[in-house]
């Protein structure tokens, strides 16, 4: 799975707040675009930025505190009532 992907609930549901999807190919074009600029440093660190944050996001899924977690079910809960 590319791991810097939004991740959902369901099919067709939003996002879990703040994962967004950085797709390949959006990372591919700033690293050409760096290469030519001829300074890679802004991307290497924007890349490892976006590492970091994106494994610390994970670890507060897998460790949820009870406050994320009411939070994900009453997004879960408002989304299946507006979708009908």
């Amino acid at each position: 799975m590319w791991p810097f992907s939004c991740v959902g609930f369901e099919k067709d549901s939003p996002c879990i707040p703040e994962f967004t999807d950085h797709s390949p190919e959006e990372l591919r074009t700033a690293a050409y675009e760096a290469m030519q600029s001829g300074n890679m440093q802004p991307y290497i660190q924007q890349a490892e930025t976006l590492i970091n944050e994106y494994k610390q996001k994970r670890s507060q899924v897998k460790n949820m505190t009870m406050t994320l977690k009411q939070k994900l079910i009453s997004m879960i809960e408002d989304y299946r009532l507006n979708k009908n």
